[in-house]
């Protein structure tokens, strides 16, 4: 029984990783447990192996059944914000997707809007219009670090030096604070959702943030604001000032590179247990983000708040029935709800 008893107290500890699926078992970590060999003088009866299985897997299966139940019995009369502002203690686990949009009332422009960053690419250099995500990529920073940096830097500096949070990333610490908010999966890089007070483990900054930066080569890390704040006078490319090598870049997902896994190690858990999807401010034009929305279950509202109606909200064959849309600015709407 003392090797049941710290069984089951591993098993407390590994809880994460058992509903992660990285532990798939009881008898699965009894396997690993028998390779690493910690208990050498104790035997385990298979039938409480069995037993502990068992119960597990009811446990389990009742918590799911529990939470499909949950969200099934949230039902609006109409899909609308009045509606869902009726209805919104209900919602217990609340996942928000953030873009670009949301911190335009920051001053800080987003990309597609007019007068947004593509629209400011045309005006200075016309010769990456046909395709202006270009300039975010990787291999553009490689090829013209001199462009790269004019249009970082110009395009950030409201977020680096100036930005404050939004009432739309108050909102968020709001829903925190009410204990509704599972997690934030935001593409935006300005680290405004952290600065309203919101803990670290409750964002998702899936393509990284301008707040810090590191050397291409040796992977120094820096204080971008420092570091550009004193580079920028200097022609010499911002070279990394360690090794005199590389040159410094943003800790930002460039196109071209992949996301950091370790920063998605929640995302298919989260999105499973979601009864409310907030997409806001963002066009869904990016990938792997935009394929988040199809990880909740059908039983959960996906609302997108937005100025403009985005695909699949504007598709009937891609639309969910609990699918819909509130297109005004997000700041207005959350003042609504808060």
């Amino acid at each position: 029984m003392y090797f049941l008893k710290k069984m089951q107290e591993l098993l407390t500890k590994l809880q994460q990783q058992i509903e992660d699926n990285h532990i798939k078992s009881i008898k699965h970590l009894y396997h690993i447990l028998k390779q690493t060999n910690p208990f050498k003088t104790f035997e385990f009866p298979e039938n409480e192996v069995n037993d502990l299985e068992l119960q597990l897997k009811q446990k389990l299966l009742q918590e799911k059944l529990n939470k499909k139940l949950s969200i099934e019995s949230i039902e609006l009369e109409e899909h609308n914000l009045d509606n869902l502002i009726n209805h919104w203690k209900q919602f217990k686990n609340i996942v928000v997707m953030c873009g670009a949009g949301i911190s335009v009332n920051a001053g800080i422009p987003d990309y597609r809007s007019k007068g947004g960053f593509y629209d400011f690419i045309e005006e200075k250099y016309p010769e990456y219009r046909s395709c202006p995500e270009q300039v975010n990529s990787i291999s553009f920073f490689l090829r013209n670090p001199s462009v790269f940096y004019d249009l970082y830097l110009q395009s950030n500096y409201q977020s680096l030096f100036h930005a404050k949070p939004t009432k739309t990333h108050e909102f968020l610490k709001w829903l925190h604070d009410n204990n509704q908010l599972l997690r934030v999966y935001t593409q935006n890089v300005d680290h405004l959702e952290l600065q309203t007070g919101l803990d670290r483990e409750y964002v998702i900054q899936v393509h990284g943030t301008n707040q810090t930066s590191r050397c291409h080569k040796c992977k120094q890390e820096y204080n971008t604001k420092e570091f550009f704040a004193n580079e920028m006078h200097k022609q010499n490319h911002f070279l990394c000032t360690s090794c005199n090598k590389g040159r410094v870049r943003p800790n930002v997902i460039l196109f071209g590179e992949q996301l950091d896994t370790k920063l998605l190690q929640f995302h298919r858990k989260d999105f499973k247990q979601c009864d409310l999807l907030l997409i806001m401010g963002t066009s869904l034009q990016v990938y792997p983000f935009a394929s988040f929305i199809d990880l909740v279950p059908t039983s959960c509202y996906r609302v997108l708040v937005n100025k403009q109606l985005v695909a699949p909200f504007d598709q009937k064959t891609t639309k969910r029935p609990r699918d819909f849309a509130i297109l005004q600015d997000c700041d207005t709407v959350v003042q609504q709800i808060m």
